[in-house]
């Protein structure tokens, strides 16, 4: 990351799920494997970011998180819920596989 920048997610081969802080750019650079074998979760709440690779991390961080009552309805109906970036509650998303996220000063992007 600090020879290449963004463009080492073409050198990587396997299944990751990275979180690097570039102390230089002040910013957080994040990414997942290109078949999303490993897991990532985040949240914006409380003017921060949490991330971890289990969803119950998140819950203990982020209190009182409704379902998302959409997701459950695809699940219930279709048997997969089939939404690359959203999870079972509001508030906890995914970042779906083959990509990056980065956050600085507040945004997401």
């Amino acid at each position: 990351f600090i020879h290449w920048g963004k463009e080492c997610l073409h050198r990587f081969n396997g299944m990751f799920a990275i979180a690097i802080w570039d102390s230089q750019e002040q910013k957080l650079f994040a990414a997942r494997d290109r078949f999303g074998v490993k897991p990532f979760y985040y949240s914006e709440a409380k003017n921060h970011l949490y991330f971890s690779s289990e969803i119950k991390a998140l819950k203990n961080v982020i209190f009182d998180i409704p379902h998302n009552l959409k997701v459950w309805a695809n699940y219930f109906s279709y048997g997969s819920y089939g939404m690359p970036n959203e999870t079972f509650y509001e508030e906890i998303y995914q970042l779906p596989a083959g990509h990056c996220m980065e956050f600085s000063e507040g945004n997401l992007k």
